[in-house]
């Protein structure tokens, strides 16, 4: 059976894709490609994407970068993770170290979260921006570099909003946050909950789902975080004080 002039891509071994077009005056009989030559501008077949891993361990990679120990390395010769709460976070360099540091370490952990959303924007993965920022937060928190002992994670959530145009949640986080913490009084138990909510109430303002991702997952990351520096912190408790005070 006969039929009129048509193009056609053949793939050939290796992936590569050549697009043949007829002869003129030549029909394409079912079964064969008699009349036909390859185009002289062929091109081969589009690579598939990088895997999806690939690009969140970048994104892991990115979030673990120490800014808040290498800061108090230079600016003071210490261990952030001997100071105060112990945690390597932007409040602990401000209280233990000073205000200079402090800043630079914020902008440097936001930096964390804007540049892990803009890796996930080189994948075909029309998600994966908004699953990286969680990555980071979680290198961020737990880095390889430091025996997977980091910071709390908000700035690097802060920054990933930024990335991903969305400020009004990263405000509508910290406000949350901010009031848990004038009805609690625990700066971790405050995030605990504000990790809680804030997914319930960007799903309930009938935000994207591709914006209830990122903040379910990067609230996730922030809320295990959190909840390890409670027992850390109990443990502490427990090995500072004396055991009559605690019969007591």
């Amino acid at each position: 059976m006969s039929g009129k002039p048509v193009s056609r891509n053949v793939v050939c071994s290796g992936g590569s894709v050549f697009t043949v077009v007829p002869v003129a005056g030549a029909v394409l009989d079912e079964g064969e490609f008699a009349g036909f030559v390859p185009h002289r501008t062929m091109m081969p077949m589009q690579r598939k994407g990088k895997p999806v891993f690939r690009f969140m361990v970048y994104a892991y990679l990115i979030g673990s970068l120490p800014t808040a120990y290498l800061l108090t390395r230079w600016f003071a010769g210490r261990d952030i993770r001997q100071l105060g709460s112990r945690n390597a976070g932007t409040a602990n360099v401000v209280v233990n170290v000073g205000w200079l540091p402090g800043i630079l370490t914020l902008l440097g952990d936001m930096g964390k979260g804007y540049l892990a959303a803009l890796v996930g924007e080189l994948s075909s993965v029309p998600l994966l921006p908004f699953l990286t920022p969680a990555c980071a937060i979680a290198g961020h928190n737990w880095p390889i570099w430091l025996g997977f002992h980091g910071g709390g994670g908000l700035a690097t959530f802060v920054g990933g909003c930024l990335a991903l145009t969305s400020w009004p949640v990263a405000l509508a986080g910290l406000a949350l946050w901010g009031l848990l913490y004038l009805l609690c009084r625990d700066h971790d138990k405050s995030a605990v909950l504000a990790c809680i909510l804030l997914p319930c109430v960007v799903l309930f303002a009938r935000e994207s789902m591709h914006t209830v991702t990122f903040v379910a997952t990067s609230s996730l990351a922030i809320l295990l975080r959190r909840v390890q520096s409670i027992k850390e912190q109990a443990r502490r408790w427990r090995h500072e004080t004396p055991r009559e005070n605690q019969d007591s």
